[in-house]
Order: structure tokens, then sequence, then C-alpha cells
């Protein structure tokens, strides 16, 4: 259930409140292909800057259930503004694996290339639930606590992993590795 307010529509101006119950974002998504030779990549398309720059929106939603690469996540609000070039979609909360999610983020379109600023915590995330439902394999065990602040600016996705900086801080604490390469996963 919801509202949506638009008004001006030569520069439309939009409200919204958005409440969903429960769904399954991975019915959306294209079926994955496994074991097929991907076609050589197009080139990579840019980020639509002057369409982020022209957004004008406030809104919220809230999702009671959410699955998304069969990762679950509960109790997810995120606040929407947008004007002027500036995006913020925080704050963004959420239960995740008998833990918590928050994060802030913020699109910058005011200049030719969009920068990108994240802030990110989770805490006491039970790893391994999560790992077996992303990947279907638990090799780790334990709470995970992540904290990370990150900033990338460009125009396509190459040009955000060239450009991305950071820092972050990770512990996991009560837990265990199962038969693993930890190098190698780490590398991964």
């Amino acid at each position: 259930k919801g509202n949506l307010a638009v008004n001006n529509f030569e520069k439309p101006a939009s409200e919204f409140d958005l409440d969903i119950d429960r769904i399954n974002l991975d019915r959306y998504l294209p079926p994955q292909q496994k074991d097929k030779k991907q076609p050589a990549s197009p080139e990579p398309s840019p980020v639509p800057v002057e369409r982020l720059r022209a957004l004008n929106m406030n809104g919220s939603v809230k999702v009671g259930e959410m699955t998304i690469n069969n990762v679950r996540v509960q109790n997810a609000n995120l606040v929407i503004k947008a004007k002027e070039g500036v995006m913020n979609l925080s704050p963004a909360t959420a239960g995740l694996y008998e833990g918590t999610l928050q994060d802030g983020i913020t699109l910058d379109s005011r200049k030719d290339a969009l920068t990108v600023k994240t802030n990110t915590r989770i805490d006491n995330v039970q790893i391994g639930s999560l790992l077996k439902d992303y990947t279907g394999t638990m090799y780790i065990s334990g709470k995970g606590n992540i904290q990370a602040g990150m900033i990338t600016t460009g125009t396509t996705g190459d040009q955000f992993k060239k450009n991305l900086n950071g820092d972050g801080n990770l512990i996991f604490r009560d837990g265990a590795i199962y038969g693993v390469n930890i190098e190698g996963k780490i590398r991964d």
C-alpha cells in the first residue's frame, strides 16, 4: 500500500510513501546461466547523470520481508530525497540474519561524473546463514560486524571500480572456518 503525488509535470516533483508487506525480488531478476560461455561484454553504458540531476523527489519505502539473490531481509526502511543533483538514500536500515544493517548513500550528479559516497554499518549478522543462502555453501560461521566508508566517482562501472577509495573494519566473533583454502577465499 502507499501513496504517490506528482506536482508540476514539466519539471516533476514527486512525493511517495510505500509500505510493502513481502516481496521476492528474485522472481523479477533474469535467470542465472550456469556453465555457459558469456558473450563478449558490450561497451559499458554511461550512468545517466543528466537524469539523476533532474530528479526531484521525497519519499520512503518500508518492506516487512524481502528476498534478493536468495538473501532474506526484514523490516527494511529507506528514506529517499533528491533535489538539485544530490540524492540521499538515508537512513537505510534493515534486519539481516539476526543482526542489523544501517547505511547512508549519497549520489552527487552536479558535475560531469557521478560521485557516490556510502557509510555502511552491519552489526551481529550470522555470517554462516547469510553465506549459505547467498552461495549455497557455509564455510564460515559466527557473528560479523562490518563498518565501511567508501567514495567513488565516474560515469561507467569500470571507472567506479578504478576510482573506489575508502576504509573499513571487519570483525568476526564466535566463529569457525570449515574446510577452506583461506588464502584463496581472501583473494577471491
